[in-house]
């Protein structure tokens, strides 16, 4: 199963809150989307990461690199306000 890093990656890009990108990665999990999706649109389809336009696209790579379940950056990005 993927982790969805570019789910939480495109979050912290966007400045989404925690409870957000955790219903988006269950939403992907649930459609089992491919693990380059970024989000859901209105229409039901998964936007990806390889849709994204450059400079972007590489600071979403660059995110993804960073922020991974269990990595304390992530946790201050992502998890901030349930503590």
């Amino acid at each position: 199963m993927t982790d969805y890093i570019y789910i939480r990656a495109w979050g912290s890009f966007q400045g989404s809150r925690s409870y957000f990108v955790r219903e988006e990665i269950e939403r992907a999990r649930e459609d089992k989307a491919p693990g380059n999706v970024i989000y859901k649109r209105a229409d039901g389809t998964w936007a990806t990461i390889d849709e994204v336009p450059e400079p972007n696209r590489t600071k979403l790579a660059q995110i993804a690199g960073i922020i991974r379940p269990g990595n304390k950056v992530y946790e201050r990005r992502i998890y901030e306000d349930e503590r």
